[in-house]
């Protein structure tokens, strides 16, 4: 029985391959429809656990006033030290937050990402450089500030360009939205080389707080209360160092909020009805094919059936042949799907690869193979072989 299924599909095998192809296809536009939403969806969650009516915003500060705000409150922000890895090899050195590196993981081209575990040295990723540091370097980072201390850094992975990160803005300003707070950062465009180390790593650098500039935060105070009184002191702070307020023209959470949502829901009305259209274009594309294939080999069939093939060992070669060409069509999907993310074939296209991607190529494969079986099956119940033999 095996022997036969294997001559079955060598013998349709033109149309075997023509079916993978289109399914391949068809897997691979939906991967790319549903990580652009996906990627949306992740931001604006992460997003969401800092935004929110009571939130306060704060363009720039030093660590004697982020020291100040109390630890119950939930706080992210963009930390940055000046520095240079040679004679005028400037870089930006940004502490990558423990929430960030675990939700809102930085991609890289090569080598791996930052991560928590505790470890001797001080590890780091960086963005494309004109200064030839690549993956495996150790460099040493010399600070801009306090006394100037050097630091040894090992190089871990290159950062991926044009990427949404949460690095220092040019500014709060009042009609900002969730995606505005992670800005795309591209080496090509800035000219700016920099580098991130996690949260758990910037102890081994010594005094760094104390030459850190703090840019882009978002305070989601544990209580109205609280969000008040921290209105009040970055007011007073600002008075006292810059001798002006810039608080009272941030936008309010409120309005970030309602923006947001409206936002995220374009987003999500854009893309999920053109993938359901293109999902079920090539479905009636394929259902036609199937039809014509079954239709095609019915009188080879009914032959079969003359010669004592019971109908179920038919429907289960169709079915044999249409999950091979499903599960292949999965395989060549996802692996070309990995390809161009690790080698970026193709500039600024999603194609990640997580559960709601895999459930949904699964899902193709799945009601591909049913609709198949079903097909066939529905054939030979209205049909007897005589009749199969006597019309096709």
């Amino acid at each position: 029985m095996i022997r036969f299924h294997i001559k079955e599909y060598i013998k349709n095998i033109k149309f075997n391959f023509s079916f993978v192809l289109i399914i391949t296809f068809m897997m691979c536009s939906s991967i790319i429809f549903i990580s652009n939403v996906d990627e949306q969806t992740k931001l604006y969650r992460f997003s969401k656990e800092y935004i929110d009516e009571n939130s306060v915003f704060i363009d720039f500060a030093n660590a004697a006033f982020i020291s100040c705000i109390d630890n119950r409150n939930k706080v992210l922000i963009s930390q940055n030290i000046s520095g240079e890895v040679g004679a005028n090899q400037r870089v930006t050195l940004t502490v990558y937050q423990e929430e960030l590196v675990k939700k809102y993981p930085i991609k890289v081209d090569a080598g791996e990402n930052i991560n928590l575990k505790d470890k001797d040295v001080i590890e780091a990723v960086i963005s494309y450089n004109p200064y030839g540091i690549d993956v495996g370097d150790e460099i040493d980072f010399k600070i801009y500030g306090g006394n100037e201390d050097t630091v040894r850094i090992k190089i871990v992975g290159l950062v991926s360009e044009g990427q949404k990160l949460f690095t220092e803005l040019s500014g709060i300003k009042k009609d900002m939205i969730y995606e505005d707070f992670f800005p795309v950062y591209s080496f090509e465009q800035t000219g700016e080389v920099r580098m991130f180390i996690s949260e758990t790593d910037k102890d081994k650098i010594p005094d760094l707080d104390n030459v850190s500039l703090f840019r882009n935060g978002i305070v989601n105070p544990y209580s109205e209360e609280e969000g008040k009184i921290l209105r009040e002191n970055l007011v007073n702070y600002e008075k006292e160092n810059f001798g002006f307020v810039v608080a009272d023209i941030y936008p309010q959470g409120s309005e970030i909020v309602s923006r947001s949502i409206i936002s995220y829901k374009s987003i999500v009305m854009k893309y999920i009805p053109l993938t359901m259209f293109i999902l079920v274009l090539f479905m009636v594309c394929i259902i036609g094919i199937v039809m014509v294939k079954v239709n095609m080999d019915i009188k080879y069939y009914g032959i079969l059936s003359l010669c004592g093939m019971s109908s179920f060992k038919l429907v289960l070669c169709m079915f044999i042949q249409m999950l091979i060409n499903s599960i292949l069509a999965c395989i060549i999907s996802v692996n070309l799907c990995v390809i161009q993310n690790e080698l970026n074939f193709i500039d600024k296209i999603n194609c990640n690869i997580d559960e709601v991607e895999i459930l949904v190529v699964a899902a193709i494969g799945i009601v591909i193979t049913l609709i198949t079986v079903i097909e066939t099956g529905a054939i030979f119940k209205k049909n007897t072989i005589i009749q199969i033999m006597r019309n096709r």
